[in-house]
């Protein structure tokens, strides 16, 4: 009977694992993870880290893009193109002071 419980902890936590992978999109971000409901019941993308992702990353990815406009998470996508556009300025006045060569 021990082997029995065992092995239904093992069922539950299998059944719970793959709940959430169809249900949530888990997304590793600067501030954490963050759970993000899916729109489909699938287990692509279950797993994301978006702490570098840019506007053209999110544009790569356009089933969590949506999701997480849905679930009002936009800051998310509002901080890649933030980040994007820093880097961007930041490559031009390198290049412009002659860092970049």
């Amino acid at each position: 009977m021990k082997r029995f419980g065992g092995f239904f902890l093992g069922m539950l936590t299998g059944a719970a694992l793959m709940y959430g992978s169809l249900t949530y999109h888990i997304l590793y971000t600067k501030e954490g993870l963050k759970a993000v409901p899916k729109q489909t019941a699938t287990f692509s993308e279950t797993f994301l880290d978006v702490r570098e992702f840019g506007p053209s990353d999110w544009v790569d990815h356009p089933e969590v893009m949506a999701a997480v406009v849905k679930a009002d998470e936009s800051e998310l996508l509002e901080a890649a193109t933030v980040d994007s556009l820093r880097n961007s300025v930041d490559r031009w006045v390198g290049e412009f002071r002659g860092e970049g060569k």
